[in-house]
């Protein structure tokens, strides 16, 4: 999936394609990708049923690494439509800041 392709799903989402990032919260909040929801890695286990089955899913993350073992996991739980979409940097279009860290 090329970026805008992905620019395109978020200027007009589908109830049936999420796009998730795995990042850590204080990430998501600083800048992510419009309209996506935020299931950090380290807390799949807790959030994975919030995610209904059959939605197809489009995640991402700062390593691509994380991405996978969510993938993983998620499709040992029965989920069988994911792409690894890769590192949150291939994002070159304007972000969703919600939380603005000043030193």
């Amino acid at each position: 999936s090329k970026p805008e392709e992905l620019l395109a799903l978020t200027q007009q989402p589908i109830d049936a394609i999420w796009i998730i990032d795995t990042r850590e919260k204080e990430y998501f909040l600083m800048g992510h990708i419009p309209t996506a929801k935020n299931y950090p890695y380290d807390e799949i286990e807790n959030l994975y049923s919030k995610i209904p089955l059959g939605t197809k899913l489009i995640l991402y993350c700062d390593l691509t690494l994380k991405t996978q073992d969510v993938i993983n996991f998620l499709e040992q739980k029965g989920h069988t439509e994911m792409l690894n979409w890769g590192k949150y940097k291939r994002w070159t279009y304007p972000e969703v800041v919600e939380e603005s860290i000043s030193f």
